[in-house]
């Protein structure tokens, strides 16, 4: 963890970059936010804080998002080579 209990520069990368992917996917779904929140039983707030990477999702709630929208939870999760992995000692 980071300073202060946050997020390493890592962790706020990963979550960023997931949390771009749901947006995309969403988008291509042709889902507004407030209709993929309520889709997945969830306020619009909290399926923005995932969106932005405030938010990190839980494997069950990535298995929810992939499921609704019929591609693999894999196709969420960044390939951790596109991180920049100097920040892997911080884990």
């Amino acid at each position: 963890m980071g300073a202060r209990g946050g997020k390493s520069e890592f962790e706020r990368r990963f979550d960023e970059e997931v949390g771009r992917r749901v947006t995309e996917l969403r988008k291509q779904q042709g889902f507004s936010g407030v209709e993929f929140a309520r889709a997945l039983k969830i306020l619009p707030a909290q399926l923005y804080a995932y969106e932005i990477g405030i938010t990190r999702l839980s494997p069950m709630r990535l298995r929810m998002i992939a499921g609704r929208c019929g591609v693999d939870v894999g196709s969420l999760i960044p390939k951790l080579k596109l991180l920049n992995l100097a920040d892997r000692k911080k884990w």
